[in-house]
């Protein structure tokens, strides 16, 4: 059976101890080298509100600066990589126009590697689970996917947004009616599982 210690816990619940309160725990390269290693999607998420809070600061390093990267508390080595991995990354906002909207191009890649490894385990597994937890959230993808402005066309991506919403509303203490929390509960355990099994297979855990 389905295993729930796979749900996106962080994200819903211990998740805000990183973005519940910005000014003592700033969005940072440290956090989000954690969450690559320890749980994809989380990590995809973390990534589009870094997206965003640089552009809230137009991509300008010197805002970036003063917003961000300067609300650390940490040794000065540690410090200057946390300024340079800021720096980069407004560069290649820049570089590669996403002032207004859009995906850093490494982010898009591992949202299309996730994507493929998706397609893996329907195809190649005979995960009854993985099935099941897919077939479930599926039925809320089109829906969601309307409400996209870029209408994706990976349904991982539609989740992740639609989780990234999610989280965004809960930090504004906005209402969420219960027909978006089924769905939202839905896509959770969808993408914990996928992540769990994508983190297994590059540790050489399980293989196709």
């Amino acid at each position: 059976m389905f295993n729930d210690n796979y749900t996106l816990k962080p994200l819903l619940k211990k998740r805000r101890r990183y973005i519940s309160k910005p000014e003592k725990q700033p969005l940072n390269m440290i956090i989000a080298r954690e969450l690559k290693r320890t749980n994809i999607s989380e990590y995809l998420i973390y990534m589009f509100q870094v997206e965003d809070l640089i552009r809230l600061s137009q991509c300008d390093v010197s805002k970036v600066e003063e917003n961000l990267s300067s609300k650390f508390n940490q040794p000065e080595k540690q410090m200057a990589e946390i300024k340079k991995w800021y720096e980069a990354l407004c560069r290649m906002m820049a570089e590669e126009g996403l002032q207004q909207s859009g995906h850093l191009q490494f982010i898009s890649n591992q949202i299309k590697e996730l994507t493929d490894f998706h397609y893996r385990l329907l195809e190649f597994t005979d995960d009854e689970n993985y099935p099941k937890l897919y077939s479930l959230a599926k039925e809320d993808i089109a829906e969601f996917r309307k409400k996209i402005p870029s209408n994706p066309e990976s349904e991982i991506e539609v989740c992740l947004y639609a989780l990234y919403t999610l989280m965004l509303l809960r930090l504004k203490k906005m209402t969420i009616t219960i027909e978006t929390l089924e769905a939202m509960t839905n896509f959770t355990k969808w993408m914990a599982y996928l992540s769990q099994k994508f983190h297994e297979f590059e540790k050489g855990e399980f293989e196709f």
